[in-house]
């Protein structure tokens, strides 16, 4: 019996090289350039929406994504007519996705006079007291940045009309995010803050200068969406808050005929902690902070965990064991699994975007396990595709592990 299910398992993988290349992607992932302004770096975007497109989507109506992120799947499917509903719960990312709704509703003169007030007033104060501030903002940013930032997010939060002062805010937080990644830690001025390279080279870029640059990138971006008729009516597509496994099964029934998703990969990086900053933005405080991480999914393996079976989850995949941190990773999404399945229509097709996980030296088949999990909860697998090559490192190794597994509700 082992054997035959050994067999069947190993006959669900099916090579699709466009497929994980759309998946893993060292090209822009949005093709509406507005939307690449909103998204979270690490989420599979457009470009992954359309390579399914063209296979999967086109007869589907309304579309269901557990972990919706900042919301690339509703607006591909949006742009298709289709309904959508997603489900997210990181703060940052449900930020993301009402700043990029919100576009359409911007004076984008009114946004471009707020930041020339930030400049012209002098808002920026390198010397502010900036204790309450986290350690990852000042460490990742410097102090005098840091303190330039606490200002203008203190300025930014007396402006009185609603999306004006939500675009100043998220601009914000990606002039941080482009403060690290031009920090060179080799180097530091004479206060204290860290030196930024500007495009030549230079080390002369101050915080006014990187806002203004990101303000002008996303104002330019809105500007010629709307002007190409990019800027879409989200009407029908919902982002709700909150643990996909706990508020599926409060969805109502035979609502979703297609489900697109891709769950936090195990053994990836830590959600809280790599937008510790932009949390901070939003004025989230470590009480808050800690309430979301409870309800995630593990994305990080414990290196103190010892290997154990996962028999009781469901998922046989023959002599697998797996790091303790794994178990809770497969049992949330064992719950999911199950609980999507009242909540679709019949026939109703599953993509999910894994990677497997690389773990004392050997490959844990994620992929194999969850599409076992699903299998055992009544769905059919279709097919569990993947890159043909042997990828050693760097982007070949992530595509190696990079699946996309399709389901069926039988």
């Amino acid at each position: 019996m082992a054997t035959a299910r050994s067999s069947q398992v190993d006959s669900w993988s099916k090579p699709d090289r466009p497929m994980i290349r759309a998946a893993v992607t060292v090209r822009p992932r949005a093709v509406r350039p507005y939307l690449d302004q909103f998204s979270l770096g690490e989420s599979f975007g457009h470009r992954l929406m359309e390579r399914m497109h063209e296979r999967f989507l086109g007869k589907h109506h309304y579309l269901l994504d557990p972990f919706a992120g900042a919301g690339s799947s509703l607006w591909s499917s949006r742009s298709w007519g289709m309904e959508a509903l997603g489900i997210e719960q990181l703060p940052y990312a449900h930020f993301c996705h009402r700043s990029a709704t919100q576009a359409c509703e911007v004076d984008v003169d009114e946004v471009a006079l707020l930041g020339q007030w930030l400049i012209r007033d002098e808002v920026a104060d390198p010397f502010l007291d900036i204790e309450s501030l986290p350690l990852a903002l000042i460490d990742r940013v410097g102090p005098a940045h840091a303190s330039c930032a606490l200002a203008y997010r203190e300025a930014i939060e007396a402006v009185p009309s609603g999306p004006e002062r939500d675009l100043a805010l998220f601009v914000l937080m990606r002039a941080l995010r482009a403060l690290r990644r031009r920090t060179d830690r080799g180097r530091r001025s004479r206060n204290g803050a860290m030196t930024i390279k500007d495009r030549n080279g230079n080390y002369d870029a101050i915080f006014e200068d990187i806002y203004l640059e990101t303000l002008y990138q996303c104002l330019d971006a809105i500007t010629d969406a709307g002007r190409d008729g990019d800027l879409l009516d989200m009407t029908g597509t919902k982002l709700l808050f909150g643990s996909a496994p706990r508020l599926v099964p409060e969805l109502r029934d035979d609502a979703f005929d297609l489900v697109v998703t891709s769950p936090p990969y195990l053994n990836g990086f830590d959600y809280m902690e790599e937008y510790a900053v932009e949390h901070w933005c939003l004025g989230l405080g470590p009480d808050e902070i800690l309430d979301v991480a409870k309800g995630m999914l593990p994305t990080r393996v414990d290196p103190r965990d010892t290997d154990q079976e996962i028999y009781e989850l469901g998922g046989l995949v023959k002599d697998l064991e797996v790091p303790g941190t794994a178990r809770i990773y497969f049992h949330g999404l064992s719950k999911l699994i199950q609980g999507m399945y009242e909540k679709l229509q019949d026939k109703a097709e599953v993509l999910l975007v894994v990677d497997d996980l690389t773990w004392n030296g050997r490959d844990v088949p994620v992929a194999k396990v969850l599409s076992t999990m699903a299998e055992r909860s009544g769905y059919r697998v279709v097919a569990i595709y993947c890159d043909p090559d042997d990828g050693r490192m760097g982007l070949g190794r992530e595509r190696a592990l990079t699946k996309v597994c399709h389901w069926v509700k039988a």
